[in-house]
This record gives C-alpha cells, sequence and structure tokens, in this order.
C-alpha cells in the first residue's frame, strides 16, 4: 500500500508540473498560487470510507505538500481492469491520473492516452524500480507510467 501511494504522488506530482503553466493565477495579487484542476481515478475501495478513503487522503497529503498550486481534485472510479477501456474511447475527457493494467499499455499508447516521462522524472521511476518491472511499462523505449505493485 506504501507503495502505491508513493506511485500515485509520484504520478500527481509529475502530471501537476506538467500542466502548471496551463492553470489560472488568482487575479487579486495576493495569492500568487496556480490553480489546477486534476480528475484522479483509482478503485472504488480505494475511495470508500471502509477502506479509510485512500484516494483522497493521498491527495490531500500531496496538495499539502506542494501549497504553490491551489488543485482541485475530482475523483472517479475506474479499476485498473477497465481503465483502458474507458479512457482509450475519450482519453480528452478522461482523468489526469489513474492506474491501469500494464498489459493495456497498447491499448493506451494506440489511444495516444499516456504521457511519455523523461528527465528527471523518467530517472526517479528508473532508479526506484527494477528492470522488468520497468520493461512492463516501456513502449519503443519509451517510459508510460510508474509502476506501483509486481505482477
Amino acid at each position: 500500500m506504501r507503495k502505491k501511494g508513493l506511485a500515485l504522488l509520484l504520478a500527481i506530482g509529475l502530471l501537476a508540473a506538467n500542466i502548471a503553466g496551463c492553470g489560472n493565477s488568482l487575479q487579486d495579487g495576493a495569492d500568487k498560487r496556480e490553480s489546477v484542476r486534476l480528475m484522479v481515478w483509482s478503485p472504488s475501495e480505494d475511495q470508500s470510507k471502509d477502506s479509510g478513503e485512500w484516494l483522497q487522503r493521498t491527495c490531500e497529503a500531496f496538495a499539502a505538500e506542494h501549497p504553490e498550486w491551489d488543485i482541485t481534485f475530482v475523483y472517479g472510479v475506474a479499476d485498473e481492469a477497465s481503465a483502458a477501456t474507458q479512457v482509450s474511447q475519450d482519453p480528452e475527457a478522461s482523468a489526469d491520473v489513474f492506474m491501469y493494467a500494464n498489459d493495456t499499455l497498447t491499448t493506451m499508447t494506440d489511444a495516444n492516452a499516456l504521457v511519455k516521462f523523461g528527465g528527471k522524472y523518467r530517472e526517479e521511476i528508473e532508479s526506484t524500480n527494477s528492470e522488468e518491472v520497468l520493461a512492463s511499462l516501456t513502449k519503443d523505449g519509451e517510459l508510460y507510467g510508474v509502476p506501483f505493485t509486481t505482477n
């Protein structure tokens, strides 16, 4: 669970960093934070009160660690098995951050639904995961995800 949380935090951070430039600055000048809206999907059990609302707590912790952004989280439900089907149908209307099964990598890349990780982000992901795990998220030399569990 801890590795899953770290992976989601990293994914949220990478996405927020990439879209922060697209956010709207508050006009009053008193608050220089960028407004960012992130749609985050996870399995329902990660969001349920019975499971401690793991997703909501993880997103709130991320927002607390990044006061430079005024983040509005929008939550949706998609498990790893069905994410590829949902996202590939309409990537633009889908979540910004979601979990997906690595055996759907081709479906996701064919739909242009994944971002390629590069630079210091790719280096961080590669330094904390085995080659075997990374291979499951790599296509044509490009890395398309942050592993959160092994198969």
